[in-house]
Formats: C-alpha cells, structure tokens, sequence
C-alpha cells in the first residue's frame, strides 16, 4: 500500500497541478510542425505581390501578381517535391512546351534559360513566351493565355533529392513587369 501511495504522489508531482500544466490539444487543434516538414527556402513576399492561400496541397505558397497597365494579373506558385520530380530538363522541357514551343529548354537562348546560385541553392530558370496551354493538374486558376509567359526556376537544395519550384503564369507584359522581384525572390532564398 505504501508503494502505491509513492507511486501516485510522484505521478501527481511530475504531472503538476492543473493551474500550473500545459492543457493537451483539443481534436483538430494545429500541432507543432512534424519532423518531417520540409526545410528549405525561407521565400520574402515581394511588395506588390498578394499572397493567397494555396489552390492545391502541392503548393507550398501561391501569390496574385498585379497586371502590368492594360494587362491581367499574373499567378505566382511555389511548390515543394519531396524527393525530387523528374530532374531539371525534363521540368524545363515541359514549361517549354506551354507555351506551345516546339523548342526542347536545351535550345534556348542565355536570355531564355540561366543559372543562379544562392545560399547552397541551385536556381535554373526559364522565361519563355507564347500561348500558356493549361496542362492536367495545373491548377483550375491557369488559363489559356495568347500573349502570355512563363518564367520560373527550378531550385535544387544542396545535399538533398528534394526540389523547389517557383513559376510565375500570366500575360506576358505582366509577367515581364515582375521579372526583377522575381528574381529577388528567388535570390532572398
């Protein structure tokens, strides 16, 4: 019996008293980030650009870029791939082909395609023009574009498989008008 009376009192004692414990999270209260939660870029909203919340679980950040005079607004999405999603060209080659180039990314120009480095992140980009074709699992938010662009950046974290994409989507003198915070968005990684 004198056991069992210890016992409890130290239970007692390490659990506190309820003024003084911490209460346990109700069902469906957020918790603290998992273990497993990516660790990646740390991306700066760039003034002008409204983040939104994100259409899909795909996408890690999504933003609303104002329209250039005279011109709609642009789509700006930032999506993580936990161990990777098909290598560089073959991304490059696909928002190639949206705009309805037949080009393959390896043809593109230095204007078209560059690389950028930043705190141990590998940055490829494309600014490519033409009519956006909206693809399956885009997102319902892409449309068909005739004078449009895409300029996005394949971003590769040193030591690790995993990938970050950034893809800026809409008219092209929109997309053109946000070309320097983008690339200070991805440069800020």
């Amino acid at each position: 019996m004198k056991t069992a009376i210890l016992l409890f009192s130290s239970l007692l004692f390490a659990c506190g008293s309820s003024a003084d414990s911490t209460p346990a999270p109700t069902k469906g209260a957020p918790t603290a980030p998992e273990a497993s939660a990516p660790r990646g870029p740390r991306f700066a909203t760039p003034e002008g650009w409204i983040e939104e919340a994100p259409e899909n679980r795909m996408r890690a950040k999504q933003y609303s870029l104002p329209g250039a005079e005279g011109s709609e607004p642009a789509l700006a999405v930032v999506a993580y791939w936990p161990g990777g999603i098909g290598g560089v060209e073959v991304n490059l080659d696909r928002w190639v082909s949206q705009v309805g180039s037949d080009r393959s990314a390896a043809e593109l120009s230095g204007e078209e395609r560059w690389v950028t480095e930043t705190n141990g992140y590998l940055a490829t980009h494309v600014h490519v023009e033409g009519q956006i074709k909206p693809m399956e699992g885009m997102g319902k938010d892409i449309v068909s574009t005739e004078a449009g662009a895409i300029l996005a950046a394949y971003i590769e974290p040193d030591g690790t498989n995993d990938v970050w994409t950034v893809k800026v989507t809409g008219p092209s003198a929109t997309v053109q008008a946000h070309k320097e915070r983008y690339a200070a968005f991805v440069a800020g990684l």
